[in-house]
């Protein structure tokens, strides 16, 4: 197996027919069969894959090039999602404007060749896989609610809560689900995951 390889399978698992620009193969290699994976690998993780004999490092979040300097266009699938809720477009597209200006500034200005030349100089194949990932667990965390809630119009926060804490990966998690606006007992309404969409919106979406 190769990173294209394993690049087309999380396409695949994720329904997506293109590469979108928040994921990319900064190293490319063959032979792969012992992987290093997780949230954010950067040259210490490089470091310890090369350690432990890993034939590869895959990062979630984008790490280098391009998916940095571009990372700000695929959060206009933020706007996708807030339409199929029944947002206005136009509502929808300036709630995130704000956002995705500052993320495109920010990733702008960042040292955006750093990791993938760490990685280049340990032979080191090196990849991310960003929004692929963000779609299987929105689908998956979307389907767990639309089947607790689909006989419970009238779901409150609380429940809502409890609904993801029953999800091993919240259960388990040192920073489990919160509520932020609202209180406990106020009812949700229609609920909508957001995970895929580059990062957060801000409190405009």
């Amino acid at each position: 197996m190769n990173t294209e390889d394993i690049m087309k399978i999380a396409l695949d698992l994720a329904g997506l027919e293109s590469q979108p620009e928040d994921s990319g193969i900064s190293v490319p290699g063959e032979d792969i069969k012992k992987v290093l994976m997780g949230i954010d690998m950067e040259t210490p993780e490089l470091l310890l894959a090369n350690e432990i004999g890993a034939d590869c490092v895959i990062s979630h979040h984008p790490k280098a090039g391009m998916q940095i300097l571009d990372f700000h266009k695929v959060m206009d699938r933020q706007i996708d999602k807030m339409v199929s809720f029944g947002v206005p477009i136009n509502k929808a597209q300036k709630a995130l404007e704000k956002r995705k200006s500052v993320v495109d500034l920010n990733n702008h200005v960042r040292n955006y060749g750093r990791f993938d030349t760490a990685a280049k100089l340990l032979k080191m194949p090196y990849m991310n896989i960003h929004m692929p990932a963000d779609i299987i667990g929105e689908k998956a965390v979307q389907k767990h609610l639309d089947n607790m809630f689909a006989r419970k119009p009238k779901a409150t926060l609380d429940e809502v809560v409890y609904a993801l804490k029953m999800i091993p990966e919240y259960e388990k998690a040192l920073s489990s689900p919160a509520i932020r606006v609202g209180r406990g007992n106020d009812y949700s309404g229609r609920i909508a995951v957001l995970m895929a969409g580059g990062t957060n919106g801000g409190s405009d979406v």
